[in-house]
Order: structure tokens, then sequence, then C-alpha cells
């Protein structure tokens, strides 16, 4: 069990999106097939940000603000996000280590982990589902124009963006709307991508803390017992006591660990 192992979901979303964060604490480099796909993501990704923008200095203000410009600010964030992110690989090649450290061998804490992980995959499930079903049938819609209509101008389009010069033909409309349902559902991808590592890393921690609340809890409750001497009345504590101590060593630098 690892910090890769715990969450497939977050696995796969990651990789479809062209994130390729860390999943592991090893350095590892892409293959030429991840480093191409990559590549490819990262065109659609640019130049449907640029055909996006355009489009904010070719429309009305209204139809500008409306459509506009929560794609434009969407899309700028998940690129910093994920340069960001790509910049801090160590540090986060580090803390997958000390998660992967501390869940080894613990199989209370394996359980632990699992019974926080895995219940809330279902449900970001239905919500990758969702969201892209969602983006691609608002995006489409536009579409039905095409049956009242031949020309078409860079209002027509869900969000506005530059394809060709206006008026268009029915293809190139049908065209920038393909391109911007591709680019709209890697643009969400990615932000389901980084969303869902993010969150792993947060569930990853809530079971540190929940592990080392049950284990303290369940420590204070022993109590060590106590065995009279003989010889002069002298108190002595059982073997119990060591071991409590030991106990609250170990959970005390187990907690170190952890908000280090």
């Amino acid at each position: 069990m690892d910090f890769r192992s715990l969450n497939r979901l977050n696995n796969l979303v990651n990789t479809l999106s062209g994130n390729f964060l860390p999943m592991t604490s090893k350095k590892t480099k892409l293959t030429v097939l991840f480093k191409i796909y990559s590549i490819i993501v990262w065109f659609i990704e640019l130049v449907y940000l640029a055909a996006c923008i355009l489009g904010l200095f070719c429309v009305p203000r209204e139809k500008a603000l409306k459509d506009g410009t929560v794609n434009a600010v969407v899309s700028l964030e998940i690129i910093t996000l994920i340069i960001y992110l790509h910049c801090r690989k160590r540090l986060l090649r580090g803390l997958i280590e000390k998660l992967n450290r501390l869940v080894e061998g613990n199989e209370t804490l394996q359980d632990v982990t699992v019974n926080v992980v895995k219940p809330i995959e279902k449900s970001l499930t239905i919500y990758v589902i969702g969201s892209i079903t969602a983006v691609i049938v608002w995006i489409a819609l536009p579409l039905v124009e095409i049956s009242r209509k031949n020309e078409f101008y860079y209002s027509d389009y869900r969000m506005p963006a530059v394809i060709s010069k206006q008026p268009f033909s029915a293809n190139i409309f049908i065209g920038g709307v393909v391109l911007e349902i591709i680019g709209g559902t890697y643009t969400i991808v990615r932000k389901i991508g980084l969303d869902f590592y993010t969150i792993h890393f947060i569930l990853l921690m809530t079971a540190q803390y929940k592990y080392l609340r049950i284990k303290f809890a369940t420590t204070f409750k022993r109590e060590p017992q106590v065995l009279e001497s003989s010889y002069n009345n002298v108190i002595k504590w059982s073997g119990d006591e060591r071991t409590i101590k030991l106990e609250m060593k170990l959970l005390t630098s187990h907690y170190e660990t952890v908000v280090e």
C-alpha cells in the first residue's frame, strides 16, 4: 500500500489530464509516448486559451463578461498551478516518501487510511462524469443553430473564440465548436486532476491524525498495574508503565513526522 495505489482514480485522472504530477517518491522520467501526449495536451490547451482570450475583444462586453472571462481565468489558474507544482516536485516526492514510510507495515494505519480514502472514490467518480458531461453539452448547444442560418460570428460560440475571420461558414463553425469541446474538456479534466491530487494529500493527512487520535485514546485508557513490595512497603509499577511510555514516545515521534 502506497500513495499511488490508494486511489486509482487520482492516478488515472492525473495521467489523462496530462498533468503528470509526482505519484511516487522516486524521480521517474516520462516515456516517449507520455511526452508526446503531454505536448499535444499543452498545445491544445494553449491554442484554446489563445482563441478564447482573443474572442473576449471581438464580442460585446456583456457576452465577454458572461461567457468568456471565467473560462480564461480558470485556464490561466490551471496553467499557473501546474507549473508551480512541477517546480515543487522534490517537495512533493519528499512528502509522498514520508507518507509511504509511515503507512508501511502499520496495519492499523493502513486500515484507517483505507476507511478514509475509499468511501469518497464513488462520489469523485460521479463528479468526474457529471462535470465532463455538463461541459460538453454546454459547449455543444450552439450547434442547433446550424439548421437556422448559414453565416456565423464569434459571439455564436458558447465561449467567444477567434477561429477564423467572421462571418464564417457552418463547417468552420462546427470545427470551432469541436475545438472548444476538446479544449474545454481538457481544461475541466486538468482542473479535476489538480483538485483530486490535493484532496488525496488532505485525505492521507486526515488519516494520520485519525490514527493518532485512536492510538492516543487507546494508550490513555490503559492503566499500569501497581505492585506493592513487602519490603518497606515500597510501591513498584508493572511492566505496563514502560510499555505505555514506549508507545507514547513512538506516537509522539509519529506526530512530529506528520507535522514536520
